[in-house]
């Protein structure tokens, strides 16, 4: 499976040397960027961010061929790797409701992330290629994860799970809902304010949710915190009909 655009070349990682550019990507982004602190003590002497669900996963990687390093990445975990007992990364902050029956049928996505030199619509629409690609020669029926807007984006929860619901985004058939040591309190800075309109809407959403947006997502109706990071995030758990991905996303 490889892409080429320009001097970006779209692969799976086979060897040692491209997943630590990976993990050395990811602790950039994660780690310096979005101050990311669970298991820190792993991570500091290393400079790479990495986590038990990596050998599990086949991971795509966005070369800059010109300069021979790492510009974007995201990770793919078949639910059909998982042993009997062992769950998706997401399920760490969510009951997944009825899609724990289906797991054979599922793709969890994760990981996603950009070098901040290489943040461009090429480099964007290459990881949605990536996805597409792999779903050709691994077929699935959905994919999964979780949606992350940053801890500045607290006022506008609220906001956003109400524009969700008014487009019919939102899908509590699943059963799908944070747990309980993870739920967003609510308060009157979560609560919707009256007169939101689309253009302002998307506006706060990050980029990634506009595009699974875009692809007609289901998301959770209240997202998660996690506090591993600092200040915490808030996660939407996300789920979208594999047939929904165009073949030349």
């Amino acid at each position: 499976m490889e892409l080429r655009e320009g001097k970006y070349l779209l692969k799976l990682a086979e060897t040692p040397a491209e997943k630590d550019q990976i993990y050395l990507l990811r602790y950039r982004v994660y780690c310096q960027e979005l101050n990311f602190s669970g298991k820190k003590y792993e991570y500091a002497n290393t400079n790479r961010e990495y986590d038990y669900f990596d050998q599990l996963c086949d991971h795509l990687i966005i070369r800059d061929e010109e300069n021979d390093c790492c510009a974007g990445t995201f990770r793919f975990l078949p639910g059909s790797r998982l042993a009997s007992r062992e769950t998706f990364y997401s399920e760490q902050w969510f009951d997944i409701g009825v899609l724990r029956n289906q797991r054979s049928r599922i793709l969890e996505l994760g990981r996603a992330c950009i070098d901040a030199q290489y943040r461009n619509t090429v480099v964007f629409k290459l990881l949605f290629s990536g996805v597409a690609a792999y779903l050709r020669l691994y077929p699935h029926d959905y994919l999964i994860g979780l949606t992350t807007l940053p801890g500045n984006a607290k006022n506008d929860i609220g906001l956003i799970s109400h524009y969700l619901a008014a487009t019919a985004a939102i899908n509590t058939g699943w059963g799908i809902k944070p747990k309980r040591r993870h739920l967003l309190p609510v308060t009157q800075d979560t609560l919707a304010p009256a007169g939101a309109n689309q253009r302002k809407v998307i506006k706060k959403m990050s980029t990634l949710m506009f595009a699974y947006y875009k692809y007609g997502a289901s998301f959770s109706s209240e997202p998660s915190v996690d506090m591993d990071f600092d200040p915490p995030v808030f996660d939407f758990f996300t789920v979208i009909d594999a047939q929904k991905i165009p073949a030349w996303a």
